[in-house]
């Protein structure tokens, strides 16, 4: 999630949107066990809910 929280404060939208997805494929495709899904799910609304992190 580091990459991911770095990319959106950084203003880089698309690499945001590349980590998004690959967490998502990964879930997908059964290579995780959804805990990495729900870790950006957390980040994500943060994000939206304008906290620092």
């Amino acid at each position: 999630m580091r990459d991911y929280i770095a990319a959106r404060k950084s203003g880089a939208s698309a690499a945001a949107q590349q980590i998004k997805a690959e967490v998502i494929a990964r879930f997908e495709t059964r290579t995780t066990d959804g805990a990495e899904l729900v870790e950006l799910g957390r980040v994500i609304e943060r994000f939206h809910l304008g906290e620092d992190l």
